[in-house]
């Protein structure tokens, strides 16, 4: 930087890494030096160079690309960006775990920060679980726990409402609500953050899981509401060695229970990544009703268990309560008697199992949030994985969108773990502190200039630019094309009013 103070350069060219890594530190460091009149480009040797090709090619291909990008800055002009100062006001979209974090975090910054939820009561899909890991409470607790470190004058809740429509960009974002089905609001906001969580994947009336055709098949969902509500279970008074489990729809008693692994997920026909919460949870409940009622004989059928961290030590307790694990996967599902026979090939016995259970349980893929996708694409955010919202980028900035001034966290990006959920929180509520706790924010000016006579119509850039700003307009010349006169088209890039 003092080199370029003291000096006539007009720009440097930046020989290195990713421009993901760097280009925005070195517009930090011009813009705080008073240097943003300087130009430069980003000559990435590493990715595109080093890691992907041999010694001599990475050379050869450095020089070229060294080359072209001296070009492009030879020629490249500088726009001095204007200063702009902005309200501090976030609006948190989503007030379960990750939406509820946010909040907590920026409450006494001295901003003024809206809470949205769609439902009556805040919390989310965390609210119904009967126990999360590593907390080792109810998520009705943890979201109560919570909840008492809210300032409600400082955070200003609005619950039950739907959101219209979103607009807007960085410092001047506007989000049209419906409160309680009837109360029109709208509300202004310098930051968006999305934590508008999940779906649950439900199987098909039709397949051969039987679902919501035999009351015997329930969702891993389903399970944990059931073990949050107690008065559904009973423990025979008159005799301790006759313990049942019962459902609160069914008088039968539920013996044998067998929980089928990745319903949805790790599925070319449905959802292919895997949905990370399944197993644990599985194992977590598995030893919860072990824990009330220890005759139960409960099989997990697995494609892989995978328990990260701490959680191997839950699964280790689940093989020691006797959770018997089946590597392999259900190929039928039969009604017989008061029971079902499942069909299971394990692939480490190699052989066709059949067992007769009372109970089969569903581990259903967690999946995107479709509620969301009307305001995804009105904001042009990219998403991945049908539905989820993409990071900017993944290894570094991934709690950043293709949008500045908007953030998602928790599940909205994709599966994720509690714990996952809550560093997102927190890494969004960082973010956000960095870009309003400065007095004045830069406003980028991305400018493309269009040279008429090298403009042949070829429409190229109106149809991917995501904000349709290029539209094609009729040139007053005509040309001639196999005798016929030809009304040519040329780019004009004023945006449609």
């Amino acid at each position: 930087m003092e080199i370029l103070k003291e000096s006539k350069y007009h720009g440097f060219l930046f020989v290195g890494c990713t421009p993901q890594i760097i280009e925005m530190k070195i517009e930090f460091e011009l813009k705080n030096n008073g240097l943003d009149d300087k130009k430069f480009e980003i000559v990435n040797i590493r990715e595109q160079c080093s890691w992907v090709h041999s010694t001599n090619e990475a050379n050869y291909k450095a020089l070229i690309l060294i080359k072209a990008l001296f070009n492009k800055l030879m020629s490249k002009d500088v726009i001095r960006n204007e200063l702009n100062t902005i309200e501090k006001t976030i609006i948190i979209i989503g007030a379960g775990i990750a939406g509820l974090q946010v909040a907590i975090n920026l409450q006494n910054k001295g901003y003024t920060v809206y809470l949205l939820e769609k439902e009556q009561e805040i919390g989310g899909f965390v609210s119904h679980l009967p126990i999360i890991t590593p907390y080792n409470v109810s998520g009705r607790e943890f979201i109560k726990q919570m909840i008492t470190r809210i300032d409600k004058e400082k955070i200003k809740i609005i619950n039950n409402c739907y959101i219209d429509w979103i607009t807007g960009e960085l410092g001047n974002y506007t989000v049209k609500l419906v409160v309680n089905k009837k109360e029109d609001l709208t509300l202004s906001g310098s930051i968006i953050v999305f934590a508008t969580g999940h779906e649950m994947f439900v199987p098909n009336v039709n397949d051969f899981y039987g679902y919501n055709r035999l009351d015997e098949v329930i969702t891993l969902s389903e399970l944990g509401n059931l073990l949050n509500k107690s008065q559904i279970f009973e423990k025979q008074a008159n005799n301790t060695e006759d313990m049942a489990l019962k459902l609160l729809n069914n008088s039968k008693k539920i013996k044998r229970i067998l929980i089928i692994q990745c319903v949805g997920s790790r599925d070319k026909n449905n959802y292919e990544y895997c949905s990370k919460y399944c197993c644990l949870t599985a194992i977590n409940y598995s030893i919860e009703l072990l824990k009330r009622f220890p005759d139960l004989e409960i099989s997990i059928s697995y494609i892989d268990i995978r328990t990260t961290w701490t959680s191997e030590y839950n699964y280790r307790t689940a093989r020691e309560l006797g959770v018997n694990f089946i590597r392999g996967k259900v190929g039928a599902l039969e009604k017989y008697d008061d029971g079902l026979i499942v069909s299971i090939y394990d692939s480490l016995l190699q052989k066709l199992m059949k067992l007769e259970v009372d109970l089969v349980v569903l581990s259903t893929a967690l999946t995107p949030n479709n509620q969301i996708s009307p305001f995804l694409n009105s904001l042009h955010l990219k998403v991945w994985n049908k539905g989820f919202i993409k990071s900017k980028y993944l290894k570094l900035r991934n709690i950043e969108t293709n949008r500045i001034g908007i953030y998602a966290c928790g599940t909205a990006l994709g599966p994720k773990l509690i714990a996952e959920s809550l560093t997102d929180a927190n890494a969004v509520s960082l973010e956000v502190i960095k870009l309003l706790d400065r007095p004045e924010l830069f406003k980028s000016k991305n400018i493309t200039i269009v040279d008429p006579n090298k403009c042949n119509g070829c429409e190229l850039c109106a149809r991917v630019c995501p904000f349709n700003i290029p539209i094609m307009v009729p040139r007053n010349s005509e040309s001639q094309k196999n005798g016929q006169s030809v009304q040519e088209v040329a780019l004009n890039l004023e945006p449609e009013q």
